[in-house]
């Protein structure tokens, strides 16, 4: 017998990253419907939740990519030990001294994961439009993809636009924080991951900024598949400009860890008392005191007394290196 919390249905994608987090979702066993519930299998008793007994069924474990690639015992241990899927596509960053067996840990994530079309090498991230330049090492087709993250629906070209899904987590841990009525600025906004699922939960005004012209054209088809027109209003161009002329607001995302400390002057013009600011920042401990020291003394020269409340690590970044946000409030 397996044991299974019981919750409802519109409620199912956001249990499940919960019970993941935890470490108490059961990966053997498959989560199950009935008559507008899921059912999760879990390892243990989880307090808040109705919980019912019955038999499970198992998933048929594919492996690790690693168990699908024929390479020399030695290359082994120098394999990449994790990887992106955005849509159906996987993007992987290879040790530049096994390149010449790309095609093969290509062929290998494929055969593991069988939703995958195409596998591209990630050749590093260029310019101030934040765009992957990518490989592809096995598969077919182009980048433009589908990815499908707590029921919005995100369409790119992972090669003309930036989009990362190790963020999905604090994309729903901010998007639960908004209440209707809030107008939201996304500074950073690319093809509105952030935008869109905040828009779909909430009766809001988001306004969505970037720099990246592609990036917005695809933002723009987003809000329509999503059917969000008129909730996410698009922001071609420079931040630094166009965000002093919103007026005051009562959130601001600022997803672009490695310089979005630098915009506290603009970040002064549209907040009040009571704003929530989210700011992204990427280095080590040390780096990341200065960005956040420089971030807040921008802000007081204009007159505005942030506090920081909550900080958080999204991510590792590289070693040594670490991906921080931090949630300021405006007092």
């Amino acid at each position: 017998m397996a044991l299974f919390v019981r919750v409802e249905a519109r409620a199912a994608e956001e249990v499940r990253r919960r019970l993941l987090e935890e470490g108490v979702l059961d990966p053997d066993i498959k989560p199950e419907k009935e008559d507008g519930y899921v059912l999760f299998p879990v390892l243990r008793p989880v307090e808040g939740y109705v919980h019912v007994e019955r038999e499970g069924k198992r998933f048929r474990r594919r492996g690790s990519y690693r168990d699908y690639v024929n390479v020399p015992p030695d290359i082994i241990p120098l394999l990449p030990s994790s990887f992106d899927i955005v849509g159906d596509i996987a993007i992987v960053r290879i040790p530049e001294e096994i390149m010449d067996y790309a095609e093969e840990i290509g062929r290998g994530i494929a055969m593991a994961h069988r939703n995958v079309r195409l596998v591209a090498a990630d050749m590093g991230v260029e310019g101030v439009e934040r765009v992957r330049r990518l490989v592809p090492i096995y598969g077919s087709g182009g980048f433009e993809t589908v990815h499908r993250e707590y029921g919005v629906r995100i369409r790119l070209d992972i090669s003309k636009v930036y989009f990362s899904p190790r963020l999905a987590t604090e994309r729903w841990r901010v998007a639960e924080q908004v209440r209707d009525g809030e107008t939201v600025v996304d500074m950073f906004a690319g093809v509105g991951p952030f935008s869109l699922l905040i828009a779909s939960r909430r009766r809001v005004t988001v306004h969505a900024i970037d720099i990246n012209p592609v990036a917005i054209e695809y933002l723009r088809r987003n809000i329509r598949e999503n059917r969000l027109v008129g909730r996410i209003v698009p922001h071609p161009g420079d931040a630094r400009e166009i965000v002093p002329r919103l007026g005051k607001c009562d959130r601001v995302i600022m997803n672009l860890p490695h310089s979005a400390h630098t915009f506290g002057d603009a970040v002064a013009k549209v907040s009040r008392e009571g704003t929530v600011i989210h700011l992204h920042c990427i280095g080590d401990g040390r780096e990341r005191a200065e960005m956040l020291r420089t971030f807040i003394s921008d802000l007081r020269a204009k007159g505005v007394e942030p506090r920081v409340k909550f900080a958080r690590k999204v991510r590792d970044y590289s070693p040594g290196r670490e991906h921080f946000v931090y949630d300021i409030i405006s007092t």
